[in-house]
């Protein structure tokens, strides 16, 4: 039995929800017990100047440890068309390891949990579709994604979800 792993995916470039259905079959070959959030739609963050995202949640069981598990993420990507661009900028994929477990880590590398998840309505609210109750060891206390979604200051208009766009359907 692997450890419980949630995975961030968006995409705003070419055929957004067909890379997203991709991205999905790809991450069933890594992941056990694959579950999909919906699809929800977000206005870009930072630079804003670019199309739209589609964002999305996988949750599910994973035998690669946290950097094998980020290097086959950066290797789908990869097969995926994701170019480098500008930090923040439009891209074909990203697939983010959200959370490992329980794992609180920090590296040159990787952090996890992701460090900006309590400021991410288009994470968050596509995650408490799936497992509202996880806990994360966010900023030294544990804290719930339901609850990290509830004081999110992200407004609430900024993502939207997708009608139809259950996990059957992505």
């Amino acid at each position: 039995m692997g450890v419980k792993v949630a995975i961030g995916m968006g995409a705003n470039l070419g055929d957004r929800m067909g890379t997203l259905r991709r991205a999905a079959e790809e991450l069933g070959v890594a992941l056990a017990g694959l579950r999909l959030s919906p699809v929800y739609e977000t206005a870009p963050q930072i630079v804003v100047d670019q199309p739209p995202f589609l964002n999305a949640v996988a949750v599910g069981e994973c035998e690669l440890g946290p950097f094998g598990l980020l290097d086959a993420l950066k290797s789908i990507e990869r097969r995926l068309g994701r170019r480098p661009r500008e930090r923040y900028g439009p891209r074909e994929i990203d697939l983010d390891l959200l959370a490992y477990g329980g794992l609180a880590l920090t590296s040159d590398r990787l952090e996890i949990p992701h460090p900006a998840i309590p400021d991410r309505r288009f994470v968050l609210a596509p995650w408490a579709d799936l497992t509202p109750d996880w806990h994360l060891p966010i900023r030294g206390r544990l804290a719930t994604v339901a609850e990290l979604l509830a004081r999110t200051t992200d407004p609430p208009g900024s993502v939207q979800l997708l009608r139809g766009s259950t996990p059957a359907t992505l």
